[in-house]
């Protein structure tokens, strides 16, 4: 339960510039955020994806990961 909750507070943390991993293993760059829709940039590739179907967010200048759903 504690790593939901912290997993939870990280996605509620998300800014531009922040590196994630959806649910379904893509991985991008966070451009823009708005209410449970977060757009990310993968490659040439932008996508808009559910804030709920992040299961990691990578932090740039530090790359630590969070807890994993």
């Amino acid at each position: 339960m504690q790593q939901e909750k912290k997993h939870r507070q990280r996605l509620g943390q998300l800014k531009k510039g922040d590196e994630v991993v959806t649910t379904g293993g893509v991985i991008g760059e966070v451009i823009h955020l708005k209410d449970d829709r977060i757009t990310i940039k993968s490659g040439e590739s932008r996508l808009v994806i559910q804030r709920d179907r992040i299961s990691d967010v990578r932090s740039p200048a530090s790359g630590e990961g969070a807890a994993t759903s």
